[in-house]
């Protein structure tokens, strides 16, 4: 067994990203956390595309990848 383990990236190009996963070992199972911040053109239109597009688009985004993995470590 694990005590946790700790994937990081670093992207500069095409957009400004950093972000990791953090794995720890609960019972039955493992707690995933997934941190990230990026840098989209500060404008007043940027912020509102940024909430309305760009967060939910990640959300999403991670969220399937998550499941993805899941379905095949667990062979489904």
């Amino acid at each position: 067994m694990f005590s946790y383990r700790k994937i990081a990236w670093k992207c500069e190009e095409p957009s400004k990203n950093t972000g990791m996963f953090i794995l720890e070992p609960i019972p039955n199972g493992t707690k995933v956390t997934f941190i990230m911040e990026y840098e989209i053109p500060i404008s007043l239109s940027g912020g509102l595309i940024d909430k309305l597009v760009v967060s939910k688009s990640i959300e999403r985004g991670v969220q399937e990848g998550l499941n993805n993995l899941k379905n095949i470590i667990e062979g489904k």
